[in-house]
């Protein structure tokens, strides 16, 4: 009996040892796909906001936002009622602004809210015709390719805090 009882008691904790390897395994297999479908998946995509943050995409995203610098602001884009003035080859796809000639979307995207969201370094607001757009962008305000974000912004009017007009 006694035997048995350690038989018993070994085949447990052997047991429960093998589970350890099927958490890591199943938090591993959790990862891997959460890297490769669904919602991120989606917004690294080549002609989302944060295409930059892909792999893939980062090198020459780079390279056209450095482009973009020296290209002159000629270009005017209509989103609902407000009309932006952004450098020549910028389309606005949805939301999201995108470089006509390659389809990368750049780290910079605006919306509109009947609301004020407050203060946050990674957006400005206007307020425009009873709604408050804004003009929001990816990563940290002190990355190298963040000079589009603060070049459409100072050229339209966007500002760091809700504005008069509530």
């Amino acid at each position: 009996m006694r035997k048995t009882k350690y038989f018993i008691m070994a085949f447990i904790f052997l047991l429960f040892i093998n589970s350890c390897g099927y958490i890591k395994y199943a938090y591993d297999q959790i990862k891997l796909e959460s890297a490769g479908n669904g919602i991120t998946k989606i917004l690294h995509e080549r002609d989302e906001i944060a295409a930059i943050n892909n792999p893939k995409y980062k090198k020459d995203i780079e390279n056209i936002l450095i482009d973009i610098e020296k290209r002159k602001s000629s270009s005017k884009i209509i989103f609902e009622d407000l009309e932006l003035k952004v450098p020549e080859g910028v389309v606005l796809k949805s939301k999201t602004f995108i470089d006509k000639k390659t389809g990368y979307g750049l780290p910079l995207r605006i919306y509109s809210l009947d609301k004020c969201e407050g203060y946050n370094k990674n957006y400005r607001i206007k307020y425009f015709n009873k709604k408050y757009y804004v003009l929001r962008t990816t990563g940290r305000v002190d990355d190298k390719y963040q000079s589009i974000f603060f070049r459409v912004s100072d050229e339209n009017g966007f500002k760091n805090n809700c504005g008069m007009g509530r």
